[in-house]
């Protein structure tokens, strides 16, 4: 029998016959005993009933905790599991079996990853084929290996910091030379061997296979991205890893995954027990899954073998898991698929129809929602950790793409605002200001209906030349965007409220032509600071179905010019009577023509 389904993450027990014995119907006699399992100076049977089973796995896992069911964090004494068919750790010949297993069915039957690739290569690769005799490899460089049809797997980890080596001007002799394994970091150690066991002689590291004091080096192989992800055979996933000494496996208590067998009675019957999920555990984002540049190494290759405290496979047709349960364990995405069926399919072939569009448009907004919620050690990296897949959709669509917004959704592409965030939110040092990627935060794109526009916008001419050539800036400046509206001066109004111990003090913005007309933090989001950091004008873009009025809060570069710097976003969300007066004096304006930089 099992017990009831309870709250939390309780011990699930089950009483049923050994899966080895044929005569499954036989019963144990009431008063055969659990060995060793005494309580309250009670000997706990079969026949106990599930409540006394479940106290004495209380007592056994938790010690004097609380006298509720037990979670896997009550853990203080390990549960003695007897047997278990998952393998305790991921370091296994059953892992490397069913990872195999794995890759032959998509090799064999996914006509999807068996597209052909376009020849974009690597500059280098590391040789294995000196790891299971000599524990040596060595860098190579691509262009002086005589083969076209490189098998290469490629790493994607956490570097957590500085790695103890990696590829400089130094050593980049005494690596093409080679090296010994046990001198490269953990993770790397472990995939220099997975891959090696999978029978793949090349594999791709980026701290090793990219010149990492050479701008140059750096700037080829990230232009080269897409092509090095796009045409590698599979990708490891280093998953649970926080930094490169970590290593690719992890150690996994088999009660927390699969049932196990706790206790056997006889050679008919086995207790059985499942420790059950912890949403503590299981609801956070991996390690691996937090960094930014990680987002596309996702996306790109047909495959990835991913390793964590469960092993999961995805590729460009089917995701897997280790075990029943385990999908639970691993974050699956179909951003992959996705990307996949709308881009890199028909790569080649120009998008034409409405549907194929929309479609690709989709596609990049569920990247860029996984994409802005990822980190970044260099905040100036927040538009390169990207570009591959920006490159991808350009060539499949001929949009252009300027500071990672796309030129023919400029008007609503440019009314992202960044979601609201505890810790606030600090610039990249990116230009222009009018970029989402010019902020370190977590920001959302525009999708609300629009009635009616009340501002054009283009980039400004002079740029459009600059913006071909995949610029964001041009003559040393940012790009400029050009806009016919009318941007309204605001003022922001400090006062003090009740008596002066109390310290109510406020302060909010308002129309200098509207003075009654009150904007607070409820209609302002910042790039940056804190909510009333309120801006010197509001440029009214749209005004939306349901009757606000949006647009950007702006602050003037100096006073002898019409150019401006972007500071927010801000809503106009007051009753009709206010609505009317503001697009009254918006129809009786002459519109200006300025520039957002």
């Amino acid at each position: 029998m099992r017990s009831p389904n309870l709250k939390g993450d309780p011990l699930y027990l089950c009483l049923r016959p050994s899966t080895n014995s044929l005569q499954t119907k036989t019963l144990l006699k009431p008063t055969q005993k659990i060995p060793a399992n005494e309580v309250n100076g009670q000997i706990l049977t079969l026949d106990s009933g599930i409540s006394a089973i479940r106290y004495w796995l209380h007592r056994k896992a938790c010690g004097n905790a609380a006298s509720r069911s037990p979670t896997v964090l009550d853990l203080v004494t390990p549960i003695p599991v007897l047997n278990s068919s998952l393998p305790l750790k991921t370091l296994s010949h059953t892992v490397l079996q069913q990872a195999m297993n794995w890759i032959k069915i998509c090799v064999t039957s996914h006509a999807k990853c068996k597209v052909s690739t376009d020849g974009v290569l690597p500059a280098r690769l590391i040789d294995l084929k000196d790891v299971q005799q000599l524990q040596f490899i060595r860098i190579v460089r691509v262009s002086v290996l005589s083969s076209l049809e490189l098998k290469y797997a490629t790493l994607s980890y956490c570097w957590g910091g500085k790695t103890k080596l990696q590829l400089k001007r130094s050593n980049a002799s005494t690596l093409e030379t080679g090296v010994s394994v046990g001198t490269l970091p953990k993770t790397i150690q472990d995939a220099v061997h997975f891959t090696a066991a999978l029978g793949l002689r090349w594999l791709w590291v980026d701290s090793l296979c990219i010149i990492q004091d050479s701008a140059e080096d750096m700037a080829h192989e990230v232009r080269s991205m897409y092509g090095i992800y796009q045409n590698c055979f599979i990708s490891i996933a280093a998953l649970d890893a926080k930094h490169s000494d970590e290593g690719l496996y992890a150690c996994r208590d088999p009660l927390m995954y699969a049932e196990c067998e706790l206790a056997r009675t006889s050679k008919e019957q086995v207790m059985v027990t499942h420790m059950g999920y912890s949403r503590d555990i299981h609801n956070k984002v991996p390690p691996l899954y937090t960094r930014g540049w990680v987002v596309q190494e996702r996306i790109l290759p047909p495959r990835t073998i991913i390793l964590g405290r469960t092993v999961a496979w995805e590729c460009r047709e089917t995701t897997k898991a280790e075990f029943n349960g385990a999908a639970r364990a691993t974050p699956f995405s179909t951003i992959k698929s996705g990307f996949f069926n709308t881009v890199t399919e028909s790569k080649g072939k120009l998008a034409v129809t409405d549907d194929e569009l929309a479609k690709i448009r989709k596609a990049w907004s569920n990247i860029f929602s996984v994409y802005v919620k990822t980190n970044l050690t260099f905040k100036s990296d927040r538009l390169s950790a990207i570009s591959a897949v920006i490159s991808a959709i350009q060539a499949r669509t001929n949009w252009q793409n300027v500071g990672g917004l796309w030129v023919p959704f400029l008007f609503t592409e440019l009314l992202w605002r960044r979601k609201s965030l505890p810790s606030g939110s600090y610039r990249t040092g990116i230009s222009p200001s009018w970029t989402w990627a010019s902020v370190e935060c977590e920001s959302m794109g525009f999708f609300d209906p629009i009635f009616k526009r009340l501002v054009e916008v283009d980039v400004e001419d002079g740029d459009v030349e600059c913006l071909k050539n995949g610029n964001v800036s041009s003559d040393k400046r940012p790009i400029a965007i050009r806009v016919s509206g009318t941007p309204m001066e605001l003022h922001t109004v400090e006062y003090d409220y009740g008596d002066y111990e109390s310290g109510g003090h406020t302060k909010y913005c308002a129309f200098k032509v509207f003075p009654r007309i009150h904007l607070n933090e409820h209609h302002w989001i910042p790039d940056t600071g804190p909510n009333d950091n309120y801006p010197w004008y509001f440029l009214p873009f749209a005004q939306l179905k349901y009757g606000d009025i949006v647009g950007l809060g702006l602050s003037r570069k100096d006073s002898l010019s019409l150019v401006f710097e972007r500071k927010g976003y801000l809503t106009i969300s007051y009753p009709k009577k206010e609505v009317k007066q503001i697009l009254h004096f918006l129809k009786e304006q002459t519109k200006i023509t300025c520039y957002i930089v």
